[in-house]
Parts: C-alpha cells; structure tokens; sequence
C-alpha cells in the first residue's frame, strides 16, 4: 500500500524555461496531500531547492525534502532512497517515485518502490489512477 509519493524537482516540478513551479502540478500534490505523505528528492543543492520552494510559495507541499548535498549519497543510488523514506517514516515498497527520467525510475524500481516517469501533469493524473493512488 502506498503511503508515501516522493517526486524529483528538475524537470518535474520546475520549469526552468519558465522559473517556476508547475501551477497544475502544485494543485495535485495538494489534492494528494490529506491521503499521502509527499516529498522531494534531488540531486540539486538544497540551499537552491529551499529558494526555489521559498520563491514559489510551495513550503508546505513536502513532509520531506531530502538534496543529495545533503547526503553521501545520490540518486540513483538505493542509500538515498532509504534516506527519504525514513524521513517520511515508510518502507520502500510503501513510497512511490516520480521522476522525469528513467534511469532513476529504473533504479527505484530495483529497490522495490513503485515508480513513474514523469511527462505531465495530465499523464501523471492518469497514472496515479491506475495505481489506485486516490486524489481528494
């Protein structure tokens, strides 16, 4: 049973054409938010991802923000994925990973955890359905 959805920044959450955060998906993390744990692990700095979640008025969508400057330890490797889900107090198998790329995907699913790539927000939508992860 899913308990927690962990997502990537880059690429998934920020545009960086645009510099900001995806609106659409901002709103679906909040509908997923009274049901599931949310957080985010990146491979960017977390002073940069602190800023970004600041700038963007998104401090409150994440239990958990883990940065891999904050770690020995970066994704795609199994230690950081263990990282996050101790900080939003899960197993492995109970977090769900969105990432943009698959490699990290690939990797998460190694591990044991349910995984998607990420394209947009509609195909998120979508594939969260499937997996029965209910959006209030």
């Amino acid at each position: 049973m899913t308990k927690a959805i962990v997502f990537d920044c880059s690429g998934v959450f920020y545009l960086s054409p645009v510099k900001q955060f995806d609106p659409e998906l901002t709103a679906l993390v909040r509908r997923l938010r009274p049901q599931y744990k949310t957080g985010m692990l990146t491979n960017a700095q977390r002073s940069s991802i602190d800023r970004l979640l600041a700038e963007h008025d998104a401090t409150d969508l994440f239990d958990a923000v883990l940065a891999s400057s904050e770690s020995q330890y970066m994704k795609p490797d199994r230690e950081i994925f263990a990282e996050i889900a101790e900080r939003l107090d899960v197993a492995l198998p109970e977090m769900l990973f969105i990432d943009d790329w698959a490699g990290n995907t690939e990797a998460a699913t190694r591990y044991g955890i349910r995984s998607i790539v990420y394209e947009n927000p509609r195909q998120l939508e979508q594939e969260l359905l499937k997996l029965e992860i209910h959006l209030s």
